[in-house]
């Protein structure tokens, strides 16, 4: 995993991982893989990372389709 590889190029024993968006994804990996190399992490949300990118936007909730009140 490149954060993997960063973190040894920088000689850091840690890594302090902020994720969001699809960084949340590559936090929760990176701290499965790695669970001794992580000294912080932060996560904007959790993902289901069990399942594969289509799998998981098929089970991603749809957006409303009620007009909004300032419509």
């Amino acid at each position: 995993m490149v954060f993997e590889l960063l973190r040894a190029a920088l000689g850091d024993r840690h890594l302090t991982f902020r994720g969001r968006s699809s960084g949340t994804l590559m936090a929760q990996q990176y701290a499965e893989l790695f669970p001794r190399r992580v000294r912080a992490l932060v996560a904007g949300s959790n993902m289901d990372h069990s399942l594969s990118g289509a799998d998981f936007r098929e089970r991603r909730p749809r957006p409303s389709r009620t007009p909004s009140r300032n419509s």
